[in-house]
């Protein structure tokens, strides 16, 4: 027999019972506040940035900068952005 999913079940839903949104792919607009963030306090600055992307925790952060640029900085470094 199955049991019913309740609220605060499922895999994103936070503690209350609110979808937990800290978690998977990121928003357009949690980017812009990243990018905002860097551009204002550098790379590394991860508790600062976070005012800006305030749905994110400095070691998201961190982990979204690493990937972004390992994406980004190849193509600049050649001079294609």
């Amino acid at each position: 027999m199955q049991r019913q999913q309740q609220q605060g079940d499922g895999p994103r839903d936070g503690p209350s019972g609110v979808l937990d949104t800290s978690g998977g792919r990121w928003t357009d607009e949690e980017h812009q506040g990243f990018l905002h963030g860097l551009e204002v306090y550098g790379y590394g600055n991860w508790d600062a940035i976070a005012v800006f992307v305030p749905s994110r925790s400095p070691p998201q952060i961190e982990a979204y900068a690493q990937q972004y640029v390992a994406q980004v900085r190849p193509y600049t470094l050649l001079g294609c952005a």
